[in-house]
């Protein structure tokens, strides 16, 4: 998705307002870890530079963009477990079907 991503406990902070957050994403944006196992995204779409403000009024597209970059990136670990490489992951797509498509060889 092109977002920089910390992946601990941190705050988000936007016009003079901060929340707790699990992950941040970019300045102003993060996800809360909920206790059933949901994440819910927290912060200002609006206030945050790059990438993560084009999502600003389109939170369907960045729950489909978030959920397909999680889905190539579980798909390429559990690969790797099984020995293939996958030389290129951005060719990797989701098809219409929900099935992951991406070219991989064993080694």
């Amino acid at each position: 998705m092109g977002i920089s991503v910390e992946e601990k406990a941190c705050t988000v902070a936007s016009e003079g307002q901060s929340t707790q957050a699990d992950m941040k994403m970019g300045k102003t944006m993060g996800l809360v870890h909920e206790k059933d196992g949901t994440w819910t995204a927290v912060g200002d779409f609006y206030r945050e530079p790059g990438k993560m403000h084009e999502y600003y009024g389109n939170e369907k597209k960045f729950t489909t963009d978030l959920t397909t970059a999680y889905a190539v990136e579980d798909t390429l670990q559990k690969l790797e477990e099984m020995n293939f490489f996958v030389d290129n992951n951005l060719e990797a797509r989701v098809g219409p079907d929900g099935f992951i498509r991406m070219t991989a060889v064993r080694y």
